[in-house]
């Protein structure tokens, strides 16, 4: 199955356009300006919180995680997650590695396409440059799940 993508129609409204992918893989469909309204975006995009907020408002029960590159392909194996990537951008992750498995990671980033990752690229696409080892990370996350 193809996953849904969606574009970015602004600068600041990457969690909006998630948002809008994670609704269509539920076959919910909602036009991007109605979930910038409902994400309240601002000068400076949205939060993980007004994300969480939206995703209830259109009918999503919603759970926001601290993870693990681990823990991560656990949750991406039953479903897709908003992620947060370096405290300024929203993707997607639609698909990862089985756990305790390497492999490819694949992103929809509303700004950049469909892309496919390997771990370490991953590991720093998400939680930034840092020298800890992958397996220690901890990234932010979003699940939300059809009530």
């Amino acid at each position: 199955m193809k996953f849904p993508f969606s574009y970015q129609s602004g600068k600041v409204d990457c969690g909006p356009a998630c948002l809008k992918m994670i609704a269509e893989f539920y076959e919910q469909h909602h036009e991007l300006n109605f979930l910038k309204e409902k994400c309240r975006v601002k000068k400076h995009g949205v939060s993980m919180n007004d994300l969480y907020k939206a995703g209830k408002a259109i009918g999503f029960h919603c759970a926001g995680f601290k993870l693990t590159i681990e823990s991560l392909k656990q949750v991406v194996s039953k479903a897709p997650v908003i992620l947060h990537c370096n405290e300024n951008h929203f993707v997607v992750a639609y698909k990862t590695p089985k756990p305790n498995r390497k492999g490819l990671y694949h992103i929809a980033d509303p700004a950049n396409g469909l892309i496919t990752l390997k771990e370490v690229e991953f590991a720093k696409y998400w939680m930034g440059g840092t020298e800890r080892k992958n397996s220690s990370m901890i990234g932010y996350a979003l699940l939300l799940d059809p009530v």
